[in-house]
């Protein structure tokens, strides 16, 4: 699910994961917040638009226009 927001290289699954790759993207995090913002601000408008058509979907499958 995490994935399809966009936000692959920040998602770690936990049993494959190494304190070293976590630094690396916490590092990369800090170095540049603004793009960390820019992206987590795509993220949600990402979210948003699915949000959407998912509300569609529903209220058209329930007949409700």
């Amino acid at each position: 699910m995490y994935r399809d927001f966009g936000s692959a290289d920040w998602f770690f699954e936990v049993d494959e994961t190494s304190g070293a790759q976590l630094w690396e993207t916490v590092a990369a995090i800090h170095r540049d917040p603004a793009a960390a913002k820019a992206k987590v601000r795509s993220i949600l408008a990402t979210v948003e638009t699915l949000q959407q058509k998912m509300g569609e979907a529903v209220r058209a499958a329930c007949g409700v226009v």
